[in-house]
Order: structure tokens, then sequence, then C-alpha cells
């Protein structure tokens, strides 16, 4: 033992060297401190995600159902934590986890009831929902008993095809069952491709009964897209509707906004079928966001928010000699517009231009591989007709006009993506709006994705053009 002892000493010592510097230099990069909520949210997201992969119908009772048992059971175990003594990034978790929750189950009311108003328009979703969910619970199927199913579901498809102008629905609830037709044409579709050539007595029994099926539901389609809302439907495509509908990443359906069909085309003047979610949905929208604010006390702030934009608008005519008449200085402005194959080098130096005047006014950091890995691409003459303005973040996605495009088209891209027009977008989409809001917020809590808000993301984004208005950074 007393010839060991010198060893023992010497390795203590060592590791006390080691241990010493390892300590100090922690210190000096002291880890952030863990959200007591933040184990809890992961979980919840890939629970969530789990339900949404089980349950893939949006039109499903049995999925309503599923989640709201999810959230009610979510919200439950919040009441056994100890609020009081959390951090404060614990207790900010907290208060988004438990506002969402409850969002969720607000939400899942206002589904049931929009459900409800389509329910008149698609009585065979239930025959169609049944199968798949079926399937999904791996249960043994009777391929000459499907088939006779099948054969009653198409008739029933296209009766309800020769009576739904009876039924005199509203364009909007119209157009909320032409994409819940479509979701379940493609429910059916997964069905069959399951089964289609794995079992031959499937596929004798039911390859006819199905390609009848999917034929009605895609003429019904069409038939409700072009007679009803309102949206033509060339032969071939499919018609996937559209509308505005509420809820999270766990609803599908709900995900959407308003906007016209994905097929538009060049000449195209189909309309923009929204979905109106009414004062009590939009409320709670509000109450989720944690505004504090009523409808119409929103509207008469962005009244105010207006009239001193007009006014701005103003002075600027003043500036371009037009006086008061900033409608003639906003025609002058747009025709400022460069030449054709030029834009993409004019969206490039607006980039850089905005870059270098945050960072020349230390407004914001700006990490070099953020300046480094934004990208630019073009956008279609299709995409245009719904995004006549450009998109953004990590891709900026540019609207400038093609050779394929109508001369009003044409003009109509380049005046209103003018040099001046675009400076302000720019900024907006790439930085410091979008892409440095995207980069930041995928390196900084990402767990909090679940809480994104157009409240955070528009509203950060517009924050940025006004402060830079403020700031001169429009310089005429």
């Amino acid at each position: 033992m007393p010839k060991t002892r010198p060893l023992t000493v010497v390795l203590l010592v060592l590791c006390l060297l080691i241990q010493v510097p390892a300590q100090n230099g922690s210190r000096k990069t002291k880890p952030e401190p863990v959200s007591e909520m933040r184990a809890a949210i992961e979980r919840y997201a890939l629970d969530r995600g789990s339900l949404t992969r089980s349950y893939p119908v949006p039109t499903s009772q049995a999925r309503r159902d599923r989640f709201r048992k999810f959230y009610e059971e979510s919200l439950a175990s919040l009441k056994g934590l100890d609020f009081d003594v959390m951090s404060q990034d614990g207790k900010i978790d907290y208060v988004l986890f438990k506002n969402h929750l409850e969002y969720e189950l607000r939400q899942s009311d206002i589904q049931a009831r929009q459900f409800a108003e389509i329910q008149p328009l698609i009585p065979f979703a239930g025959a169609i929902i049944s199968l798949e969910e079926a399937r999904r619970r791996m249960e043994p199927i009777n391929s000459a008993k499907v088939a006779a199913s099948l054969t009653a579901l198409r008739k029933t498809i296209d009766e309800q095809r020769r009576t739904v102008e009876a039924l005199k629905p509203k364009k909007t609830v119209a157009n909320r069952a032409l994409t819940a037709i479509n979701g379940l044409r493609n429910n059916l579709r997964n069905w069959y491709t399951f089964y289609n050539g794995y079992d031959p007595m499937f596929t004798w029994w039911n390859e006819e009964p199905y390609r009848s099926v999917d034929q009605s539901l895609t003429t019904y389609a069409t038939f409700i897209a072009e007679k009803i809302v309102g949206i033509r439907v060339e032969p071939g495509q499919a018609q996937t509707g559209a509308t505005r509908g509420q809820g999270s990443q766990a609803n599908p359906q709900a995900s959407q906004r308003a906007t016209s069909s994905p097929n538009a085309r060049p000449g195209d003047n189909s309309d923009i079928v929204g979905d109106p979610i009414g004062r009590e949905a939009l409320l709670s929208e509000l109450r989720s966001e944690m505004i504090p604010y009523t409808p119409e006390e929103l509207i008469a702030i962005g009244e105010k928010e207006m009239a001193w934009c007009e006014n701005e608008m103003k002075k600027a005519s003043r500036d371009l000699g037009y006086g008061d008449d900033w409608h003639k200085a906003l025609e002058h402005v747009k025709n400022l517009y460069v030449d054709p194959g030029k834009q993409p080098e004019m969206i490039r130096d607006l980039a850089l231009e905005a870059i270098k005047f945050v960072e020349d006014n230390n407004l914001v950091t700006v990490p070099e591989l953020a300046k480094e890995s934004w990208r630019m691409e073009m956008m279609t003459p299709e995409r245009q007709l719904v995004s006549p303005f450009f998109l953004g973040g990590e891709v900026i996605q540019v609207s400038f006009p093609t050779n394929t495009m109508a001369h009003e088209q044409k003009m109509m891209s380049m005046r209103g993506n003018n040099i001046h027009f675009s400076r302000a977008t720019v900024h907006h989409e790439l930085i410091p709006g979008h892409h440095l809001q995207g980069f930041m917020a995928a390196r900084n809590k990402p767990y909090r994705a679940i809480f994104g808000t157009p409240f955070w993301s528009e509203g950060n984004a517009l924050y940025w053009e006004l402060l830079l208005w403020d700031l001169n950074f429009a310089k005429t």
C-alpha cells in the first residue's frame, strides 16, 4: 500500500488539474436552463404526430373523438404540476401549452359544426371512412361483400349528384364539401391500393366496382366545383377545392388557407373562394393568440392605421410632384420596373442592401450562415395567379412574368413587383424578416414550433417593415 500511495496522489492531482480548467470553462459557457415543460411538450408533439398518422381521415368522427380525448388528457396532466416553482422558461411553456390545448378543444367543437354543415352534401362519407378505418384496424376483409358495398356506394353518389341542387348550399359550404370529397377519394384510393394485387380475390371482385366509385366521386367533385362553387375544372384535372378552416397540424383539412384552385391557369378567372369562420370562431382565434381586442376594436385600429398609411402616401406623392393625388404617384412608381430577365439581379441587390442596413445600424445580429444560406427561385405563372408578390423564407420565390403569360398579366406582374414595392417585400421575406426568423427559431427552443402563430411570423416581418420605414431605409 505505501508504494501505491505516491501514484494515487499523482493521479488525484492530475484529475484536479484537469477538472479545474473544465469547471472554469463551464462558467464561461454556462448552459441555458432547460424548461421543466420541454420534455412534456416534445412528448406531446410526438404523440400527436402518431395519432395524426394513425387517424388519417379528416372527416372521421373516430378521429375527432380520439383527438378530443388526447387533448383532454394532456390538459388534465398540467393540473399536477407546481407552476410557482418553475423557472421563467418553464412558466412561459406552461402558459403556451395550456393555451394551445384549450384552443384545440374549442376547435374540435367548431370543426364538428363545420362537418355537420357539409354532411348533407356527402351522405356517402361514412361508407368510405368505414372501409379505410377497418383497414387501419387490420380487420379481415370479405371481398365479395365489399364489392356489393362499392356498387351501392356508386349508386348513392350518382343519386346525390342529381339531387344536390335542390339543397341550395352556400358556395362556401359547397367548397368545404369539395375539399372533403377529394379527401375521401384519396382515402378510398389508399384503401384499394393496400389490397389490390396482393389479394387476388379482392382484385377479382373489386377492380371494376372501385373504378366506378372513383369515377363517380370525380364527376361529383367536378359538378360541385363548376355548378355550385364556380371553379372551372379542365378534363383530367383533379379539383381539390379550397377552404379556410381552423385548427392545427393535427387537422390537415383545416390547415389550408383561402385560395383559388391550385390548378389555376393563365387566363383563368376563377373566384378565390374563402370560408368565413364567423364571430365565435374568430373570438376563439384571438383568444388563442392572447390578443385582448374584439373584432370590432381591431377593425377600428385597422382603419386608424390605414389613415396613417394614406398620410404617408400623400407625403411621398408630394415629393414626387403629384400633390395629394397619391393614386397618380402610385401609377408613376408602378412603372419603375426592371426589364425582363433583370428581376433576380434586382432582388439580390435589395437583399444585400437590407442586410447591410440592419448591420450598419446595429439593429440585429445576422449570423454568417443565415447570410450565406438564403436562395432564390422563380415562381410559376400558375402560382403567380394566387401569389402575385414574392414568397419567402430560406428560399425567396420571385414573382415576374414569363413568355407564356398574356400581355395584361405580364404588365400586372411587372408593375406590382416594381423596384420600390419590392424593396420592402425582399427584406420582409429574407433578412431581417422570414428567413432570419426561421433560421433563429430552428436553433432556439425548436420544441416551441407547435405554438407557431401568424401574429409572430407575419407580425415580426411587418414590424421590420415599419421600423426600417421609420429609419428612412426607403431613401426616396
